[in-house]
């Protein structure tokens, strides 16, 4: 009875037996995480000269074109205002915390069934806008 030792294993050996990916057919796309989540329509807006349209103004304070003053008519205000309407400002005090490290504690510190996005504003404040009314009255009237 004759022995015979390999280095590669089987499994290997199977793995070098297959065939290469076909040039002609393209490859199959990875399908991200977020592409694999619940899909929410994104608002998505034209480009538009709002300047051209006189929707804005443009000035400048003395001349000085470092010194920008910029008018918006009533209605760009107010779409601009919509997606942050029923949203509340939150700032921990003592601490300024990075974008990811208050959206963890916020989670932690509320635990709210449904989500809620978070828009950082500088020197620590936070905008925070829930899915729900009710977990932004329950936030309000008794979270911490």
């Amino acid at each position: 009875m004759e022995e015979f030792f390999s280095a590669q294993s089987d499994h290997n050996l199977q793995a070098a037996t297959k065939k290469p990916p076909d040039p002609q057919q393209p490859p199959t796309p990875k399908i991200s995480f977020r592409d694999k989540g619940p899909s929410q329509e994104t608002l998505i807006r034209e480009k538009e000269d709002m300047i051209e349209k006189k929707l804005v103004c443009i000035e400048h304070e003395n001349g000085n074109r470092l010194l920008p003053k910029v008018h918006l008519e009533q209605s760009v205000f107010q779409q601009l205002c919509t997606p942050w309407k029923d949203a509340i400002v939150v700032k921990l005090l003592g601490k300024n915390l990075s974008y990811h490290t208050m959206r963890e504690r916020l989670q932690k510190t509320w635990r709210t069934q449904g989500g809620f996005e978070i828009m950082d504003n500088n020197n620590g404040f936070y905008m925070v806008k829930f899915d729900e009314a009710a977990y932004k009255e329950k936030i309000i009237t008794g979270g911490p």
